[in-house]
């Protein structure tokens, strides 16, 4: 606000938008940059309004941020986190750029699931067998190994098949 108010009193005196722009840079630093729009606004501002502060903005006020539908939404999604913004949008009645806002102005944030497979103690006995027959294998047919390619690009599944691509759930912490 001081500012805008420094390039209006400067217009206002020496009536050159290059000698304003001089001064911003002499200011701000040489690699400053004042548009001449800028120092224009400003001018006009303080001659209509007697401030440089921007008026007050009209149009529809936002029902998005309201408490009354924050509070729909948390509950929604407190009550059940794996709920798609979609159906949370079709059940309440709001558009889902509504629950999507609130869903922003208390903190929620999709989170994706990690499954994994729980060991158990007999896992425990299969690996050290699985590593005993490999040994064995390697020791009876050393060119076995050679021709097994290893990556990390496959994904195993002990229990199943598990796509978790478009899985996820609203909180505001990753619970893990």
């Amino acid at each position: 606000m001081q500012e805008r108010a420094q390039i209006a009193s400067r217009y206002e005196a020496w009536q050159s938008i290059v000698e304003v722009q001089r001064w911003w840079r002499n200011f701000n630093g040489p690699h400053a940059v004042l548009d001449p729009k800028t120092i224009k606004n400003c001018h006009s501002k303080l001659m209509k309004t007697g401030s440089v502060a921007d008026s007050k903005r009209t149009g529809r006020p936002s029902t998005s941020r309201s408490e009354e539908n924050i509070k729909i939404v948390r509950e929604m999604f407190t009550k059940s986190p794996y709920k798609s913004t979609c159906q949370a949008a079709r059940e309440s009645g709001l558009t889902r750029h509504t629950v999507m806002t609130a869903l922003k102005s208390i903190s929620f944030r999709p989170w994706k699931p990690r499954y994994c497979h729980e060991i158990t103690p007999e896992d425990c006995d299969r690996r050290i067998e699985y590593g005993e027959i490999m040994l064995r294998w390697h020791g009876d047919c050393s060119e076995l190994f050679d021709n097994i390619i290893w990556t990390d690009e496959a994904i195993f599944h002990v229990g199943g098949f598990v796509n978790c691509h478009n899985c996820h759930y609203w909180a505001e912490f990753d619970p893990k």
